[in-house]
């Protein structure tokens, strides 16, 4: 049951295969690419920036966080 589900997020996170236009007669020819989903596409720009700035992310919420504290009395 999970490996179906892993199987098929994991095929949706891939998304479409595009196929290029070949000349059916030619001995060249091309590969495909796959399209990403838009919200696969977001989701792997949010990781990656999270994995590049991390340190000052959390740097951040804490100091929000504290001031928020400090700010309502502490209570």
């Amino acid at each position: 049951m999970w490996a179906e589900q892993r199987e098929r997020i994991a095929n949706w996170y891939r998304g479409k295969y595009v196929r290029p236009p070949n000349d059916p007669g030619s001995s060249l020819w091309f590969m495909g690419y796959y399209e990403q989903p838009a919200l696969a596409k977001l989701l792997r720009r949010l990781g990656t920036f999270w994995l590049d700035h991390w340190k000052w992310i959390i740097g951040i919420v804490v100091a929000i966080g504290l001031a928020l504290l400090k700010g309502s009395g502490g209570r």
